[in-house]
């Protein structure tokens, strides 16, 4: 739907997954970053802990992954 967030390594667009009905938050990697081993290493680290976290104060994210590109992503809500 549009850019809500931006970083030096990444871009939060909020978007509308059609499958479910629901609006969501997708964190994407920048493509210039994808090169970045530790940065990658640290995004990674932080979807694992975050698809852990359940509590009202924390965000869920639904899905994770990689684009055809190779740049990691997750879906929020």
């Amino acid at each position: 739907v549009r850019i809500i967030g931006e970083g030096g390594m990444g871009v939060v667009y909020e978007a509308f997954d059609r499958q479910v009905d629901r609006p969501v938050a997708i964190k994407l990697v920048r493509a210039e970053c994808v090169a970045d081993k530790k940065f990658l290493t640290r995004f990674r680290r932080e979807m694992e802990v975050t698809t852990k976290l359940r509590h009202p104060s924390t965000i869920r994210v639904f899905e994770h992954g990689e684009t055809e590109e190779g740049r990691p992503f997750m879906v929020m809500e």
